[in-house]
């Protein structure tokens, strides 16, 4: 895409491949061996811990259908290849969703939608005590 149709894409996505074209071999070699060590400590920390708690992303939601807003903490479950899910958490003074991101161990996606069906049924709950 960006060699044959550059002018079709997004300035965003066009300036996102322009800048990982220029990436050579050995760094791109280094940065895969940090995430295979990155993905190990992982490993390790989450045989203590369920789940981490992040943001969504850095703030709420934009207006309109064109974009759902930064995704840089979704990058940490990316490089990790964990299992992530965003539920909806708060909103800001405008009405626009504010989410809270759960990230769960490598292999236990069950584990993960299972807490936060539980997290989600529990802030239904604090907001709406009868249910």
């Amino acid at each position: 895409e960006r060699t044959q149709h550059h002018a079709l894409l997004t300035p965003a996505i066009a300036t996102a491949l322009d800048e990982g074209a220029r990436i050579t071999d050995n760094t791109y070699r280094r940065a895969m061996a940090a995430a295979d060590e990155a993905r190990l400590v992982a490993d390790e920390l989450f045989k203590q811990q369920d789940v981490w708690l992040l943001p969504a992303a850095p703030g709420a939601a934009p207006l309109g259908l064109t974009s759902t807003g930064d995704p840089v903490f979704n990058r940490l479950a990316s490089v990790l290849h964990t299992p992530a899910i965003s539920i909806p958490a708060l909103t800001d003074s405008s009405g626009m969703p504010l989410g809270l991101q759960l990230v769960g161990a490598r292999g236990k996606d069950d584990d993960l939608l299972q807490t936060a069906g539980e997290i989600c049924a529990a802030l239904i709950s604090s907001v709406n005590p009868k249910r």
